[in-house]
C-alpha cells in the first residue's frame, strides 16, 4: 500500500490521504457555494483517473499473462440467446495468476502511480479550497497587506 494512503495516524497531516480530505471537507464547508464547483471536479477527475487506470492495468496484467482482454467482455443488454458461461474464471486460476511476480509487480506500479496522481489532485483541491475559504476570512485575508 502506498504511503500517502496506509497508516492513519491521530496525527493530521495532508501527507495522508484521509487527513488531507477531512481538511478540504472542514475548509470547504465553511465556504461550500464557492467551493462546490471544484469539489465536483474533483470527484470527477479522480474517478476517471481511476477507470482509465484499471483500463490500463488490466491491459498490462493481461499482457503479462498472455491473455486476450477481448475474451473477457462482459455481457451486454441485448445478447439474449448468448452463451457467457465461458466467461466465468475459476476463482483457483486468479489466485495462482496473482502471485506471479510480474504480475505483482505490475499491480505495486499501478497502486503507486495512482496514489501519486491521486496526490497531485487532492493536493491541487487543497490549494483552492484553502484559497477561497481564506478569501472569505473576517481578519482580512483577501487583501495584499497581511
Amino acid at each position: 500500500t502506498p504511503k500517502y494512503l496506509e497508516d492513519t495516524t491521530t496525527r493530521v497531516t495532508s501527507e495522508n490521504f484521509y487527513w488531507e480530505n477531512r481538511i478540504i471537507a472542514a475548509l470547504a464547508d465553511a465556504a461550500f457555494n464557492d467551493t462546490a464547483n471544484a469539489i465536483e471536479r474533483y470527484q470527477e477527475v479522480v474517478g476517471s483517473l481511476g477507470h482509465a487506470m484499471v483500463k490500463s492495468t488490466d491491459a498490462a496484467v493481461a499482457d503479462i499473462l498472455g491473455v486476450d482482454l477481448a475474451d473477457y467482455e462482459p455481457e451486454r443488454e441485448g445478447d439474449e440467446g448468448e452463451d457467457y458461461d465461458d466467461l466465468v474464471r475459476d476463482p483457483e486460476a486468479i489466485i495462482a495468476e496473482l502471485r506471479n511476480d510480474k504480475v505483482r509487480e505490475a499491480l505495486a506500479e499501478a497502486n503507486d502511480d495512482m496514489a501519486a496522481k491521486l496526490k497531485k489532485e487532492t493536493d491541487s483541491l487543497l490549494d483552492t479550497v484553502l484559497y477561497i475559504t481564506s478569501m472569505r476570512m473576517k481578519n482580512g485575508f483577501n487583501r495584499s497587506d497581511h
